[in-house]
């Protein structure tokens, strides 16, 4: 089955995953299919560049917070205007996704979450072949890593989502 083309009725797709699952990937593909691609790495590289992965966690939580707040407006604009949207974030807090979900309630739409679930040891090794060239290749810590991994909030039962699961190194574009 190819899940990409069974989402093309979707008005909105959230991607949900830890760094390195291939949530980019997968909305690359949705964009090429006509869904407008926002993402939470896109913006936050359009305003802080490179420097934004110096900072201290300490100073990255709020301008994650800030610029999520963005990508929210941006989606519920877009979904107003008549596209259909694929946020790239790693929606990695249930708090996160739901809020989403009450953003676009009003607007008469149900988003399709889709979790990318990888094995660390997987993430791992595609972490480890990024350069931080741009948004899409940032660098991304064994310790980072770490971290997000233990803290993620994966989809709870009562979240209906489209898992795709993966332990090849490689993700392809062919879902």
């Amino acid at each position: 089955m190819d899940i990409a083309a069974s989402l093309s009725s979707c008005r909105i797709v959230v991607m949900c995953g830890v760094s390195g699952s291939g949530k980019t990937t997968f909305a690359r593909t949705l964009s090429s299919a006509g869904f407008v691609h926002l993402s939470l790495d896109r913006m936050i590289w359009d305003k802080h560049g490179d420097a934004f992965a110096t900072l201290p966690f300490e100073r990255q939580k709020p301008v994650f917070e800030s610029v999520f707040d963005e990508l929210v407006e941006a989606a519920c604009g877009l979904l107003r205007e008549g596209h259909r949207v694929v946020v790239d974030a790693t929606m990695c807090k249930r708090a996160k996704r739901d809020r989403l979900r009450r953003a676009v309630a009003p607007l008469g739409v149900k988003p399709v979450l889709v979790y990318m679930n990888v094995p660390l040891d997987v993430l791992s090794l595609r972490l480890a072949a990024r350069a931080g060239s741009g948004p899409d290749d940032q660098i991304v810590d064994e310790v980072q890593l770490a971290r997000f991994f233990s803290n993620f909030e994966r989809p709870g039962a009562d979240e209906e989502c489209i898992e795709i699961s993966t332990d090849n190194r490689e993700f392809g574009t062919n879902l």
